[in-house]
């Protein structure tokens, strides 16, 4: 079995793992709200966020990885918390494409740290990259939410 690699991934300056197509060791949270923060189509939450730490690796096999800590609201009566949230998933977008791959939804706990491991579809190709981190739900009802980035990979 031959494992045809996206022509993207020569591009992507792999790192120490040759399998890597990109990592990005920074993380932002949104500071503009709904359509006027819009990355690629996404609206941004409706309050501003911040993240102590975070990033995002991708491997040729559509295995993205995403780590956030410290990812709370920045304003507003929830300042310092996670206010509703308590779930969130991953997006890829890809300059032209906008969201290209979206994981499932993963837990945000109430420090504001989660991981999120999953395997996605990887398109054929992908320029300038960005991973966000959108609102999800972990709970039944409503179910999984598809909802605004609130975190993308940047510094």
């Amino acid at each position: 079995m031959v494992l045809a690699v996206p022509a993207w991934a020569s591009l992507s300056g792999a790192s120490e793992d040759s399998n890597t197509l990109f990592r990005f060791n920074a993380m932002v949270g949104n500071t503009l709200t709904g359509t006027d923060g819009a990355i690629r189509g996404v609206n941004a939450g409706g309050a501003p966020w911040v993240v102590a730490e975070g990033g995002a690796r991708l491997k040729s096999d559509g295995k993205l990885r995403v780590d956030v800590e410290g990812l709370l609201l920045a304003a507003g009566p929830a300042q310092g918390t996670v206010g509703p949230v308590t779930g969130v998933r991953a997006s890829l977008t890809c300059d032209g494409t906008d969201v290209v791959a979206t994981t499932g939804v993963f837990a945000l706990n109430s420090e504001g740290d989660a991981q999120i491991k999953e395997t996605i579809a990887l398109p054929t190709s992908c320029v300038a990259p960005i991973v966000l981190v959108r609102v999800g739900s972990t709970a039944s009802n409503p179910g999984p939410l598809m909802g605004p980035w609130i975190a993308a990979s940047g510094f």
